[in-house]
């Protein structure tokens, strides 16, 4: 992949930035200096509420946390649960600064055959999103507002460019999504490390303390209503985020989520874990390349998931 005129398939730009394929990182022409690349996952499973909706919002932060969620109705404030990924969560070493290389999600339905019932609908969102808190959340992070929660279950549920799955479908096997870049800029920046504490995890509310490190605050908003405009879904997201939705069905389902992330992370010099550091081997693929398999993951989605499209 050194030509710029290279043929990009879907297939291959899936299998490209599919996070779970790969243990060594992409060879960016972008990339200097030594790095170590961390392979992480959150693996967890989770069970829907009787016609309540759900829905997983699986994003890139400069942390351990990149998957959340919210199950409630889409007409009262809410809080999101939480699930760091498994290398980088508080029990590990922390880099000083890390940036992006892969992301991808998995997802099956575990319910047993006589339950499953209903779909889901995926897509991926390139720009920031931007939130409204309501009110203050004590010690756990701020109630995002209805109005905000009704406008990110809208963002999937009436995207043309989503995708859907069937519960039948989902229960054969599992389907992967994976998220390209979506910045040049963002993906191609270091980010200074968020520390989060281990009790924004394993489905967990979100700590008021950890909701403030993820949007570089100090402390909480004087007044609500709040919007933070340049933070935590704010900030121009350095690859796509993904929503999936668990639409609602009066059968609970049990699903299995698997989170897989690469990143690049720089520790202290004077640390075991940066004498682990090294730059990529290989030649870099050129921009042109890299750009066709960046537009390909992205405009292909529906495909290269083997998805249907919600417009047809």
């Amino acid at each position: 992949m050194t030509s710029g005129t290279l043929s990009i398939s879907p297939a291959l730009a899936h299998a490209y930035w599919d996070a779970a394929l790969h243990s060594t990182p992409p060879n960016l022409p972008t990339t200097y200096g030594n790095f170590t690349c961390v392979n992480s996952i959150a693996r967890f499973a989770f069970n829907t509420a009787a016609s309540v909706p759900t829905q997983l919002q699986v994003t890139w932060t400069p942390s351990a946390l990149r998957c959340t969620r919210f199950s409630s109705a889409l007409t009262v404030d809410t809080k999101l649960a939480a699930y760091q990924q498994s290398q980088l969560n508080i029990s590990n070493t922390a880099p000083l600064d890390i940036r992006p290389l892969r992301m991808s999600v998995k997802i099956r339905n575990t319910t047993s055959a006589l339950n499953i019932a209903g779909n889901i609908v995926a897509v991926l969102v390139p720009q920031s999103i931007s939130l409204t808190y309501a009110s203050t959340g004590g010690t756990a992070m701020p109630n995002i507002s209805a109005f905000s929660v009704a406008s990110l279950w809208a963002l999937a549920e009436n995207n043309p460019s989503a995708v859907s799955y069937t519960g039948v479908e989902l229960s054969k096997s599992s389907k992967t999504f994976v998220m390209p870049p979506s910045s040049f800029t963002a993906y191609n920046s270091y980010h200074d490390w968020g520390a989060l504490s281990s009790v924004s995890d394993a489905g967990a509310q979100l700590t008021d303390y950890d909701w403030l490190v993820l949007n570089g605050l100090t402390a909480d908003p004087a007044a609500y209503p709040a919007t933070l405009p340049n933070s935590w879904f704010g900030e121009i997201p350095p690859l796509y985020t993904l929503l999936i939705n668990v639409e609602p069905n009066a059968l609970v389902q049990n699903f299995e989520i698997e989170v897989f992330a690469q990143d690049a992370c720089r520790f202290p010099a004077n640390s075991l874990v940066a004498s682990m550091a090294n730059r990529p081997t290989g030649t870099p693929i050129d921009m042109s390349t890299l750009s066709s398999l960046a537009a390909q993951g992205q405009n292909n989605f529906g495909a290269s998931s083997r998805g249907r499209s919600r417009v047809q």
